[in-house]
């Protein structure tokens, strides 16, 4: 196989690195319920194992050998594990923020000068 130029790995990188951002919290998280839905659900598992294949597929393609490319599946899922937790936690931060501006104002009965 081919072996891929510095330049040709990082777009692959940043793909992988955006799909932890981007398709795994909404698998993770239901928007319309408000509930967690875990990382053992079919989409979520689904999204791992892609990306488990993709970190081992270009690992191979360096020409790593078989450990070094388990290992490098490893340290992939757990980036995308950890982006996609930082972006369900921050998206819950700011959903919880406006929720209790919101309730300040019924509580003492000021109007709110922000329109949402």
């Amino acid at each position: 196989m081919e072996k891929l130029l510095a330049g040709q790995e990082i777009p692959i990188v940043l793909g992988l690195l955006a799909i932890g951002a981007v398709f795994l919290p909404k698998t993770v998280w239901d928007a319309k319920t408000g509930r967690y839905r875990g990382y053992f659900n079919r989409p979520a598992i689904a999204i791992l194992i892609f990306v488990a294949l993709a970190g081992g597929v270009l690992s191979y393609i360096h020409g790593m050998p078989g450990p070094d490319v388990a290992t490098n599946m490893g340290v992939y899922v757990t980036v995308v594990l950890f982006v996609s937790r930082l972006c369900v936690e921050w998206r819950n931060f700011r959903e919880h923020k406006i929720w209790l501006h919101r309730q300040y104002h019924k509580l003492t009965d000021h109007e709110d000068p922000r329109v949402w």
